[in-house]
């Protein structure tokens, strides 16, 4: 076989390859990153905020208390502090989440235990 047509096979073959995964795996979003795969699962849970929580916030951090301010912005732009967080801690983790807020150009940390079905907000602070 000459090297042309071994060029042929090999093409075919690769982009048959490329067709199977593409249609195997679908609209799946790759997160190889620590980082985005834990903001991505816990995401996906329903949120509480824990009153000893909400009842103990200054008054500047109140409006980060917010379920669908935690959803949009905190799990999506957010980074895991992994030093700062008890990832192995029994029975449930708790992650220290950071944001850091574009217009005041402030860090939060936002301390979510992450429960079965539920994630729990301990505690928010400033840094």
């Amino acid at each position: 076989m000459n090297f042309t047509r071994r060029l042929f096979f090999f093409l075919l073959g690769g982009i048959l390859g490329i067709l199977l995964i593409t249609g195997f795996f679908g609209n799946r979003v790759l997160l190889f990153a620590p980082n985005k795969r834990i903001l991505n699962f816990l995401g996906r849970k329903e949120i509480i905020i824990n009153n000893s929580c909400s009842l103990s916030l200054p008054n500047e951090l109140k409006t980060y208390a917010d379920i669908s301010f935690i959803r949009k912005k905190v799990l999506k732009d957010g980074n895991i502090s992994f030093s700062g967080s008890m990832t192995r801690k029994n029975p449930f983790p708790i992650y220290k989440i950071l944001y850091k807020d574009i217009k005041t150009h402030k860090i939060y940390a936002f301390y979510i235990e992450n429960k079965k079905n539920k994630i729990f907000v301990e505690k928010i602070q400033t840094l």
